[in-house]
């Protein structure tokens, strides 16, 4: 008779093999290393076959803990859910060795066992070692989203604001293992190129979508905010926001007619990824948020205004005035 397909020993294989090659593709794609491929699409090649040949390696480890090889085990299945079996005339069965002590059955299990043990250290092993990779790798990721622009500016900077206990996150400097790289992303707040105040109801907000033209890290975001009410305003809400997840988010007091300005600890950027620049309105009054036409801007996106005085909500023929601060590791 066939042998009864374990449905469990397959079901362990098939599940170490899908997650090691996932875990392997996200640890390849997200790893921070210098010699790996900054592009996008070879990025993903690159994590494709490395994950490709550790979930073989899984395959070919838990099949032997299963007491068989992977085409071993996959005939099996075919089998029986084909419905197909057949009978197998075991001469080895019942014949005894010279000795009259062990049949050659009994040698045949004990290489099974062996080769269950090898396999099942193997793919714990290899399991292990992606697992801390990983951790690793998480580690490195919530470094990178926590932590002074030498390069032109939009406008007259303001002063940095001072770190403290309570708000880590600000920044006077950058850290040492970082070096300013002037501006990410900049659109000017000049009248004379265009550059206006829109009239941004209070709850209203401006999102500017870029994407980055090389690898780097923002530590900064910086908007020109106006205003005429001779009440001091609250703060807005300076965001910086990748496919609609929100990276880095904080309250900033408002520099009239100036840079207002958030700092925080540098966020790593991918070449070719898309990210958003927000100014969120929460001062309580109407605020004037300087934009700039888009012609002058082609390859940034037109902005997404909300609650802007007398029009609708929607994009705009125009982009964001300010500056995402760009730094590059030592």
């Amino acid at each position: 008779m066939a042998q009864p397909v374990q449905w469990g020993r397959i079901a362990f294989v098939v599940g170490a093999t899908i997650l090691s090659f996932m875990v392997s593709l996200w640890i390849v794609h997200e790893a921070p290393f210098d010699w790996l491929p900054e592009a996008p699409a070879e990025r993903w090649l690159v994590a494709t076959a490395f994950a490709t040949i550790v979930a073989t390696a899984v395959l070919t480890t838990t099949s032997l803990s299963a007491g068989s090889t992977p085409t071993q085990i996959i005939r099996r299945a075919t089998l029986r859910i084909s419905g197909v079996e057949r009978s197998t005339v075991r001469v080895s069965d019942g014949i005894r060795s010279a000795s009259g002590n062990r049949t050659i059955t009994d040698v045949r299990d004990s290489k099974v066992v062996v080769a269950q043990g090898l396999g099942i250290g193997a793919t714990v092993v290899l399991l292990a070692a992606l697992a801390v990779v990983m951790v690793a790798l998480l580690t490195h990721e919530g470094n990178d989203s926590k932590g002074d622009s030498n390069g032109s500016s939009p406008s007259p900077t303001p002063s940095p604001s001072t770190a403290t206990e309570k708000d880590p996150k600000s920044l006077n400097e950058l850290p040492d293992s970082f070096t300013d790289s002037s501006c990410l992303y900049e659109v000017t707040n000049d009248h004379g190129r265009g550059a206006e105040a829109v009239q941004i109801n209070d709850d209203g907000r401006v999102s500017q979508p870029f994407t980055a033209t090389q690898k780097g890290y923002v530590w900064g975001i910086r908007a020109v905010i106006g205003y005429e009410s001779p009440v001091e305003p609250g703060p807005v809400v300076l965001q910086f926001l990748k496919d609609g997840n929100i990276l880095e988010s904080e309250p900033a007091t408002i520099k009239n007619n100036e840079s207002t300005e958030y700092r925080f600890y540098p966020v790593r950027v991918e070449p070719g990824a898309v990210y958003e620049f927000r100014v969120n309105n929460e001062s309580g009054i109407r605020l004037g948020i300087y934009m700039a036409p888009s012609d002058d801007y082609p390859n940034l996106e037109k902005a997404s205004v909300s609650k802007e005085k007398n029009r609708p909500d929607g994009l705009r023929d125009k982009v964001l005035s300010g500056c995402v601060m760009d730094a590059q590791k030592k």
